[in-house]
This record gives C-alpha cells, structure tokens and sequence, in this order.
C-alpha cells in the first residue's frame, strides 16, 4: 500500500499548493477515489462487454455505485482510522525520489483517465457494430 500512500501524499501537496480552500482531506480522498474508480469501472465495462456482452454504462447507477463505495472505503481507510495524518507527517516517497512520486502520481492520474475515456469510445464502438 506504500504507492497509494505516496499518491496520497502528493494529491494531498497539490490541494494544498494549487487548491488552497475547503478541506483538504476530503478532497484528497476524493480525487484518489475518482482515479481508482476510472481504472475499476474500464476494466468491468470491458470485461462485460467483451465477455458477456453487457453494457455497463447502461444504467448510470453502475458506475456512479463504484465511486460511492470507493469514497466511503477511502474515507474509513485514510481519515476515519487517521491514516492521512500518519502520511502526511511521514512525507512518504519511491525509490528515495520526490521527482520520482511526483511523477508516478501524475502518471497514475493519468493513466487512469485514458483508460477510462480509450474504454467508453471502444465500448460506443463495439455495441454500435453489435447493433448492425
């Protein structure tokens, strides 16, 4: 669990430098939340649809019930048992490199917003040519 902690870490560096109001640790856990969500709701959608044949995004409460449950997970994980105050006085890093946890949390970020967009244009794609 050391990445997402290190993770945790630097989104939480990025409220506090870029986004300066409201509670930090909410939205830290929010943002870690939306990201594990696009990565677990590309890979169900394309299993469904390659597999099975089901639309996941279907029905928009699929999608929007894997978010809630990873929110309130990340939320008893990091801020309920004070997890989140424990890496932040830690200052967690990879590899003995801030540039390198920097880099692996931007690329996380990323990574997952890609596979979440590649996989909902593959998904129009693949039932459109089903519907033919």
């Amino acid at each position: 669990m050391k990445i997402f902690d290190v993770i945790y870490f630097n989104l939480f560096s990025y409220n506090i430098k870029i986004l300066k109001e409201g509670d930090t640790h909410a939205r830290t856990g929010f943002m870690l939340s939306m990201c594990e969500a696009f990565i677990i709701n590309s890979m169900l959608a394309f299993a469904l649809a390659k597999f099975w044949r089901i639309d996941f995004y279907h029905n928009k409460w699929n999608g929007a019930s894997v978010i809630i449950l990873l929110v309130i997970f990340n939320y008893f994980f990091y801020q309920r048992s004070g997890r989140s105050s424990k890496i932040i006085k830690l200052k967690p890093v990879l590899f003995k490199s801030q540039r390198v946890s920097s880099k692996i949390t931007i690329f996380f970020c990323v990574f997952s917003f890609l596979i979440f967009t590649v996989v909902l244009f593959w998904l129009k794609n693949f039932f459109f040519m089903l519907s033919k």
